[in-house]
């Protein structure tokens, strides 16, 4: 968690009145406010530290819960990916395959050309 706190000071001036007006703005990054600022949520709502820990914990699980869900579904793509792949890999062996075997075909039984191939299967 951090704590950024700045101040500024603005001088207002009214018919030869000064005037000095301070502001401060504290701006907190995490789930939890620091425990000082509890115990004021605390003393103007009893009970109010507690709702804010339960909140921060539900958020916490639901973030997680999310997180693996999200981890769950990449492993689902990555298993797809791979078997599409392995599907192309053996269609790709099979028309390989049949190539050399109808190469091996056509030189045994001394098949000249493309009219020749067209006539057997006929």
């Amino acid at each position: 968690m951090t704590r950024k706190t700045s101040n500024r000071a603005d001088r207002q001036i009214k018919q030869g009145d000064t005037k000095q007006v301070v502001s401060q703005q504290v701006h907190y990054s995490g789930p939890l406010p620091p425990s000082t600022e509890l115990d004021q949520y605390n003393q103007i709502l009893p009970g109010a530290a507690e709702r804010i820990l339960a909140m921060a914990e539900s958020e916490a699980k639901h973030r997680h819960a999310l997180e693996n869900q999200q981890l769950l579904n990449e492993n689902d793509v990555i298993k797809k990916t791979f078997s599409e792949r392995r599907i192309g890999q053996m269609c790709g062996l099979f028309v390989g395959v049949f190539a050399i075997a109808a190469g091996v075909y056509a030189a045994v039984m001394e098949l000249n050309g493309l009219a020749d191939l067209s006539a057997l299967v006929a």
